[in-house]
């Protein structure tokens, strides 16, 4: 999120003059901050500064609900954020669309606090420290958390004044958190204020505010007089946040998968393919016309382009084993080439489809990925991912179902010339492996494919919103947030969009993967600036992945360790590899590109061998 992009000389100008007016305006009056209901008319949380969303989440944003697995649903209020932003955003990314169907709120969105003034950086302990603490309700045990002053409140004209606490993995599903911000910050204009809803027991929201401040007083004792803002948030269930992918997932695998035009070619790229294969398959597609998924819709099948690399040698009597690739963010299938020699060595084959909106899937599906990244296109945006991890289980289905009699090329480097009476393909025996994006979405895809035998993933991470917000990429995607909002609304928008991401969230799936099916190889870059590398560090944690080999660079999270170089036999771990190729300027990004380095391919070729021998192929 640091990296912002710098449009022309209109956006410097405006951003200098947000950050001098913020430095040379008279400080804030002292005394309680009074809330804006009274100069909006809002609906208002009680400790709101300026906008009335915030802090951020809140239980006073639900209603009591025997039917679900919280005992709550979420019923935002129809005014919590101005109707001239709501206006913006576009269809599936209103408030409404929000809260559908959850009980709680995402296991892996924000806390967020506004302050009235900007404070120094310096003064905010990246933990938290004792300015900023989340304890789990019941237990007391404080969450270890990721706290920031968010730097994006600098496009609405407000730097400094949005803290953000993040959970270092996750907030469990099912649970309520207590959170609050204290003394202990500081900055050019003083310490921050106070909301005078904190105090206000009478008012709307009194007795909201109240039992947060009982339940912080059971926790840490009566510290009140120097709470700034606190506020209290029950955490969906698992059960919500995976119910529409489980339903649009179960449609998926008993649809029809057909494949149909297919080509043959030679594979120039590839010394040790014989062949490539073009074509199409049909996949499930849960859209509406808006490009919003839709659980309750009935898919559509829809033909999308295919591409496959056959091996000159396949690595069995049966054919070639069958490694499905996925491709990052901005990419395309074609870049399975990344992984196709080395599959092709070890006689594997590898096929890949576009994620929407990238590569052949742009005409009738709203265009390229950055034409949707505004606030009318934010539901489009928000459906891709989702939609991309079902079209990995229906891509499994069509070469399980319509791809196993293939015989389309022959042995050897010219192969492509001509069929030899024998199966190209042996898919009882089925992989992944994805690259960034790729890694991101195919870990929720490889839980729901149980005939897979195992997965690798390039440079992935869990928790969506958190990567985009502080990735390198960020800038292409800020538009989303709609001009005009501000600092504090625009704060409550990011925290809200984690809800729209939850179906697609892997934090909730990748424990599945505990047991060890499918076996689950993670290879990242250290430094990352694209993918961070907490995101990635919380995936092994939620999958309860060993490190493999050494510890280039210092954890954030606590993971065992494997004891071993080469990956373990069981097929499961993660490794971290150092970008050797890069200048320092360009290390945060060369970082992500770490799958290229020396290092990563010999972590790849070890895991190619070791899937191989599971599989009854030998070395491979």
């Amino acid at each position: 999120m640091r990296g912002r992009a710098k449009r022309g000389g209109f956006v410097i100008a405006v951003v200098s003059a947000a950050v001098v007016g913020a430095c040379t305006a008279p400080p804030p009056p002292d005394g309680p901050v009074p809330s804006p209901a009274g100069t909006s008319g809002r609906t208002c949380a009680p400790a709101a500064v300026r906008s009335c969303a915030l802090p951020y989440p809140s239980d006073q944003w639900t209603v009591a609900d025997r039917s679900t697995p919280t005992g709550l649903r979420l019923d935002l209020p129809a005014d919590l954020i101005p109707a001239s932003v709501q206006s913006a955003l576009g269809p599936g990314a209103h408030l409404e669309d929000v809260q559908a169907g959850a009980d709680g709120f995402s296991a892996v969105g924000p806390v967020v606090f506004e302050l009235d003034r900007p404070v120094d950086a310096a003064s905010l302990p990246a933990d938290g420290g004792d300015v900023v603490r989340v304890f789990d309700r019941a237990t007391g045990e404080p969450v270890p958390l990721r706290v920031e002053l968010t730097l994006d409140s600098i496009r609405q004209g407000a730097p400094d004044t949005i803290v953000m606490a993040w959970p270092q993995v996750r907030w469990e599903p099912g649970r309520t958190y207590v959170a609050r911000l204290a003394d202990g910050l500081s900055g050019p204009q003083g310490a921050p204020g106070r909301p005078a809803g904190m105090d206000d027991t009478a008012g709307v929201g009194g007795s909201f505010i109240s039992s947060v401040r009982a339940d912080l007083a059971r926790i840490e004792g009566d510290r009140w007089d120097t709470t700034l803002e606190a506020t209290r948030f029950t955490v969906r269930s698992t059960r919500t946040a995976t119910a529409t992918m489980d339903r649009i997932v179960a449609a998926a695998r008993a649809a029809d998968h057909p494949v149909r035009n297919l080509t043959v070619g030679p594979a120039p790229l590839t010394p040790s393919g014989s062949a490539v294969v073009r074509g199409e398959v049909q996949l499930s597609d849960f859209r509406d016309a808006d490009g919003v998924v839709r659980a309750d819709r009935p898919p559509v099948g829809t033909w999308v382009p295919f591409v496959m690399v056959l091996p000159a040698r396949p690595a069995g009597p049966d054919g070639a084993p069958v490694v499905v690739y996925g491709h990052g963010l901005t990419a395309a299938k074609e870049t399975l080439l990344v992984v196709a020699e080395a599959n092709a060595v070890h006689g594997m084959a590898t096929i890949g489809i576009d994620v929407p909106n990238h590569g052949d899937r742009q005409a009738g599906e709203g265009g390229y990925l950055l034409d949707i990244t505004t606030p009318g296109t934010l539901g489009r945006l928000v459906s891709m991912p989702l939609q991309g991890e079902v079209d990995t289980v229906s891509l499994f289905r069509a070469i399980t179902a319509h791809m196993a009699d293939l015989d389309l090329a022959g042995p050897g480097a010219t192969g492509w010339n001509a069929p030899d009476g024998r199966p190209d393909l042996d898919t009882a025996r089925l992989l992944y492996q994805g690259t960034s994006m790729g890694g991101v979405l195919g870990a929720a895809s490889i839980t729901q494919i149980p005939e897979l035998d195992g997965a690798y993933l390039q440079v992935p991470g869990s928790g969506i919103a958190d990567i985009l917000y502080h990735s390198q990429l960020w800038p292409l995607f800020a538009g989303v947030v709609p001009w005009g909002a501000s600092a504090g609304d625009a704060a409550a928008l990011r925290g809200l969009a984690t809800l729209l991401l939850d179906p697609a969230e892997n934090s909730y799936l990748v424990d599945r993967l505990r047991d060890g099916a499918p076996p689950l190889f993670v290879q990242y870059g250290v430094g990352d600036g694209v993918v961070p590398n907490f995101s990635t560090e919380r995936l092994a944690v939620l999958a309860d992945l060993p490190l493999v080999g050494p510890e280039i660079s210092p954890l954030s999270l606590d993971l065992r360790r494997s004891g071993a170089d080469a990956v373990p036999a069981d097929g499961r771990g993660i490794a971290q590899v150092y970008p050797l190729h890069s200048s320092t300027e360009m290390s945060a990004f060369m970082a992500h590109l770490s799958f290229a380095e020396p290092a990563a391919d010999v972590v790849l070729d070890q895991w190619l061998t070791n899937r191989s021998r599971a599989l009854g192929l030998g070395a491979g």
